[in-house]
């Protein structure tokens, strides 16, 4: 079940149903929330993706610092009004929308404002994994650290406490004669929060809450709103007052045993999703892991356990050039793709990096450094190559032997993961750039153009009394109208080009050609138009087909030059693809502008190198997982071949 998306709107009842109404014509679910005050606790609730507020009735400015900087906001105002925009600018508002387009257009509102939640999503997601990763690196840097269990839990406390969005954070043990969890860490905002409250572990009233509950379950509890949830109002008040606003509980365990409870609270609603469970998963796994190995290690060598069971590859090597691994545990043979750790023991350091420089480096920094932490290439016994985070630290035994002790993190995935990232961050830079390119164009040669067209159609037309009007003064006008409609129109298309949620639907191809066909013919009586279907598979594309198709049968016949032009469209499928062929009798395609045919160019509209439109065909049919090629027709005459993938219902 797909969750809605929340966008909060300051204003009047009007302007929500012209928001809810252009929400309603976008993909997915979406609710508006009305508010009529600028309060921070509606407006800084994290499930809010985007606000939206009307600068007539309210303060940009207390707007921007009530909202904070971690949730869009969209602001409408006259578009005349520099003054006023320029403020906006500089209280941090990131869009704007003219005022006088609120009910003609709240299509274009909602798009808008689609547009700067699901960007505002991304920037988030990228912000959250770098956030995610240098907890996971602070919190590795302490396990490495740690030597008694005491200090260990106050330090992973402050790296919790001290990243956003979380504000204080404390570890509590299960006392079996009250079932009271008392506190043995804690770090953050507190207040004599744990001196005013009591948490327990049974089933009475202080044992519903999170802690409770995860304690009994082994499992995560979260409450994502104290100020609403009926489980939490033992301790709301206190909460409230220190600025909590949601908390999680995460049990800490090693195995079968429950070592603790790990509490987390946030000032933000709804803080706690997936990411961040399962980052908070992560942490209270590893802190059991560690936990339970500072307590063997006061009976046997603080190796012998900790190396057997670490969910980390952990190594000792020689401290000298060329050194040589010394001991290793089951993790570490793992990432090396070594049967038993006994395999990695006498091999020489180096021959695991794929850039020797990297362990002279990492050598000469570990040798000056307490903890030295870095992400490198290795290369595994089987030649594989592997990316690894390396936390190490320099080490003298008793007799004055040096060492170098370290962790070792196979963090392949994640680089993977960072690869796609920077490849989607490429794509939509590249879409940026169309964009851009769609938009200059229709603003200056087309929108341009036709104001000037209209303006002189105007003072023709009132130089002529009504009933002795040249009905083409007429003609001109509508036909003018007609093209700023069109243009409109494909602006809306450009950010459904640009838009990250674009999705494919099978179409019936051969129905679309039938009804461009016919409008061709009607538009251009005298060209003469066939279409040949044979049997065509549906397609996997959307409702703007059939402005492609468009686009390319238009071109058959307003680039040819002869008095009755003629276009054969052909339709053909193998069952993989369907190709759609569009034949003319004209002039064709020179050698040398078939490859830059479907390139942006520069060129006015009415050029015959068709710039703006089969540079959007071009765009548009890629985004389908097609294709579009042109080819020289016999005897002349081009042939406009575009290809799309097949689909079955």
């Amino acid at each position: 079940m797909t969750t809605a998306r929340r966008v909060v709107f300051l204003g009047t009842s009007t302007g929500v149903r012209d928001l809810q109404s252009g929400l309603a014509s976008l993909s997915g679910e979406w609710t508006v929330d009305v508010a009529e005050t600028v309060d921070a606790t509606v407006l800084r609730q994290s499930s809010i993706e985007c606000v939206v507020f009307d600068v007539d009735s309210y303060d940009s400015e207390r707007v921007v610092n009530v909202v904070g900087e971690s949730v869009p906001i969209v602001a409408i105002v006259d578009a005349d009004d520099v003054a006023a925009i320029a403020d906006l600018v500089r209280d941090g508002v990131c869009e704007w929308f003219p005022t006088n387009l609120l009910s003609a257009d709240p299509e274009s509102l909602a798009v808008r404002v689609r547009n700067v939640a699901d960007r505002s999503r991304r920037l988030q997601r990228e912000t959250q994994l770098d956030r995610i990763n240098r907890v996971v690196r602070d919190v590795h840097r302490e396990l490495v650290r740690a030597t008694d269990r005491a200090s260990l839990e106050q330090r992973v406390c402050d790296v919790i406490s001290g990243s956003e969005p979380y504000v204080f954070a404390w570890i509590g043990e299960n006392d079996p004669e009250t079932a009271e969890l008392k506190p043995r860490a804690s770090a953050g905002i507190e207040q004599s929060y744990l001196d005013e409250i009591s948490v327990t572990t049974d089933a009475t009233a202080t044992g519903k809450g999170p802690a409770g509950t995860a304690y009994r379950t082994r499992e995560v509890a979260v409450v994502q709103n104290m100020a609403e949830s009926e489980s939490f109002e033992p301790w709301r008040q206190a909460a409230t007052e220190r600025g909590y606003r949601s908390a999680a509980a995460i049990p800490i365990q090693y195995r079968d045993d429950l070592l603790g409870m790990l509490l987390v609270y946030s000032d933000r609603q709804f803080a706690f999703d997936e990411n961040e469970r399962a980052l908070l998963e992560s942490v209270a796994e590893d802190l059991g892991f560690a936990i339970d190995s500072i307590e063997n290690r006061k009976r046997v060598d603080r190796y012998s356990e900790l190396t057997q069971h670490a969910p980390v590859g952990i190594y000792r090597t020689e401290a000298i050039e060329g050194g040589r691994i010394v001991e290793a545990n089951p993790a570490l043979a793992s990432i090396f793709d070594a049967e038993t750790p006994d395999d990695l023991i006498g091999e020489q350091v180096r021959d695991f990096y794929i850039d020797p420089e990297d362990r002279e480096a990492l050598v000469s920094n570990a040798m000056s450094d307490t903890v030295t932490q870095v992400e490198m290439r290795f290369r595994t016994l089987a030649g594989d190559e592997v990316w690894g985070m390396l936390t190490e630290i320099y080490f003298e035994d008793a007799d004055g032997t040096a060492y170098f002790d370290g962790a070792l993190t196979d963090v392949t995935q994640r680089k993977e993961f960072e690869r796609q990232l920077q490849e989607q961050n490429d794509l939509l830079e590249e879409r940026s750039d169309q964009f851009e390119f769609f938009n200059d164009l229709l603003r200056h040669e087309v929108l341009n153009g036709m104001s000037v067209i209209l303006g002189n159609a105007d003072r023709l037309a009132s130089e002529w009394p009504d009933d002795e009007r040249p009905p083409m003064i007429e003609v001109i006008r509508s036909r003018s109208n007609d093209i700023v409609d069109v243009v409109q129109n494909v602006r809306e298309v450009l950010d459904r080009l640009t838009a990250e949620d674009f999705e494919l639907s099978v179409v019936d191809i051969g129905e679309v050609l039938s009804h461009r066909v016919a409008y061709l013919q009607s538009v251009y009586p005298e060209a003469n138009v066939s279409l040949d279907v044979s049997e065509p598979e549906p397609v996997l594309a959307d409702e703007f087909l059939g402005d492609a198709l468009d686009n390319v049968l238009q071109n058959a016949v307003q680039h040819n030059d002869a008095a009755n032009p003629s276009v054969d469209v052909t339709v053909t499928s193998d069952g993989a693809t369907t190709t759609v062929a569009i034949a003319d009798d004209g002039p064709g395609v020179p050698d040398e502008k078939k490859s830059e045919l479907f390139e942006p160019t520069d060129v006015p509209l009415d050029s015959a190198a068709h710039g703006f439109g089969l540079y959007f065909v071009n765009t548009l049919v890629s985004r389908y997982g097609g294709a579009i090629e042109v080819w020289d027709n016999d005897p002349t005459g081009a042939v406009f071949e575009l290809t799309f993938q097949s689909a079955r219902e």
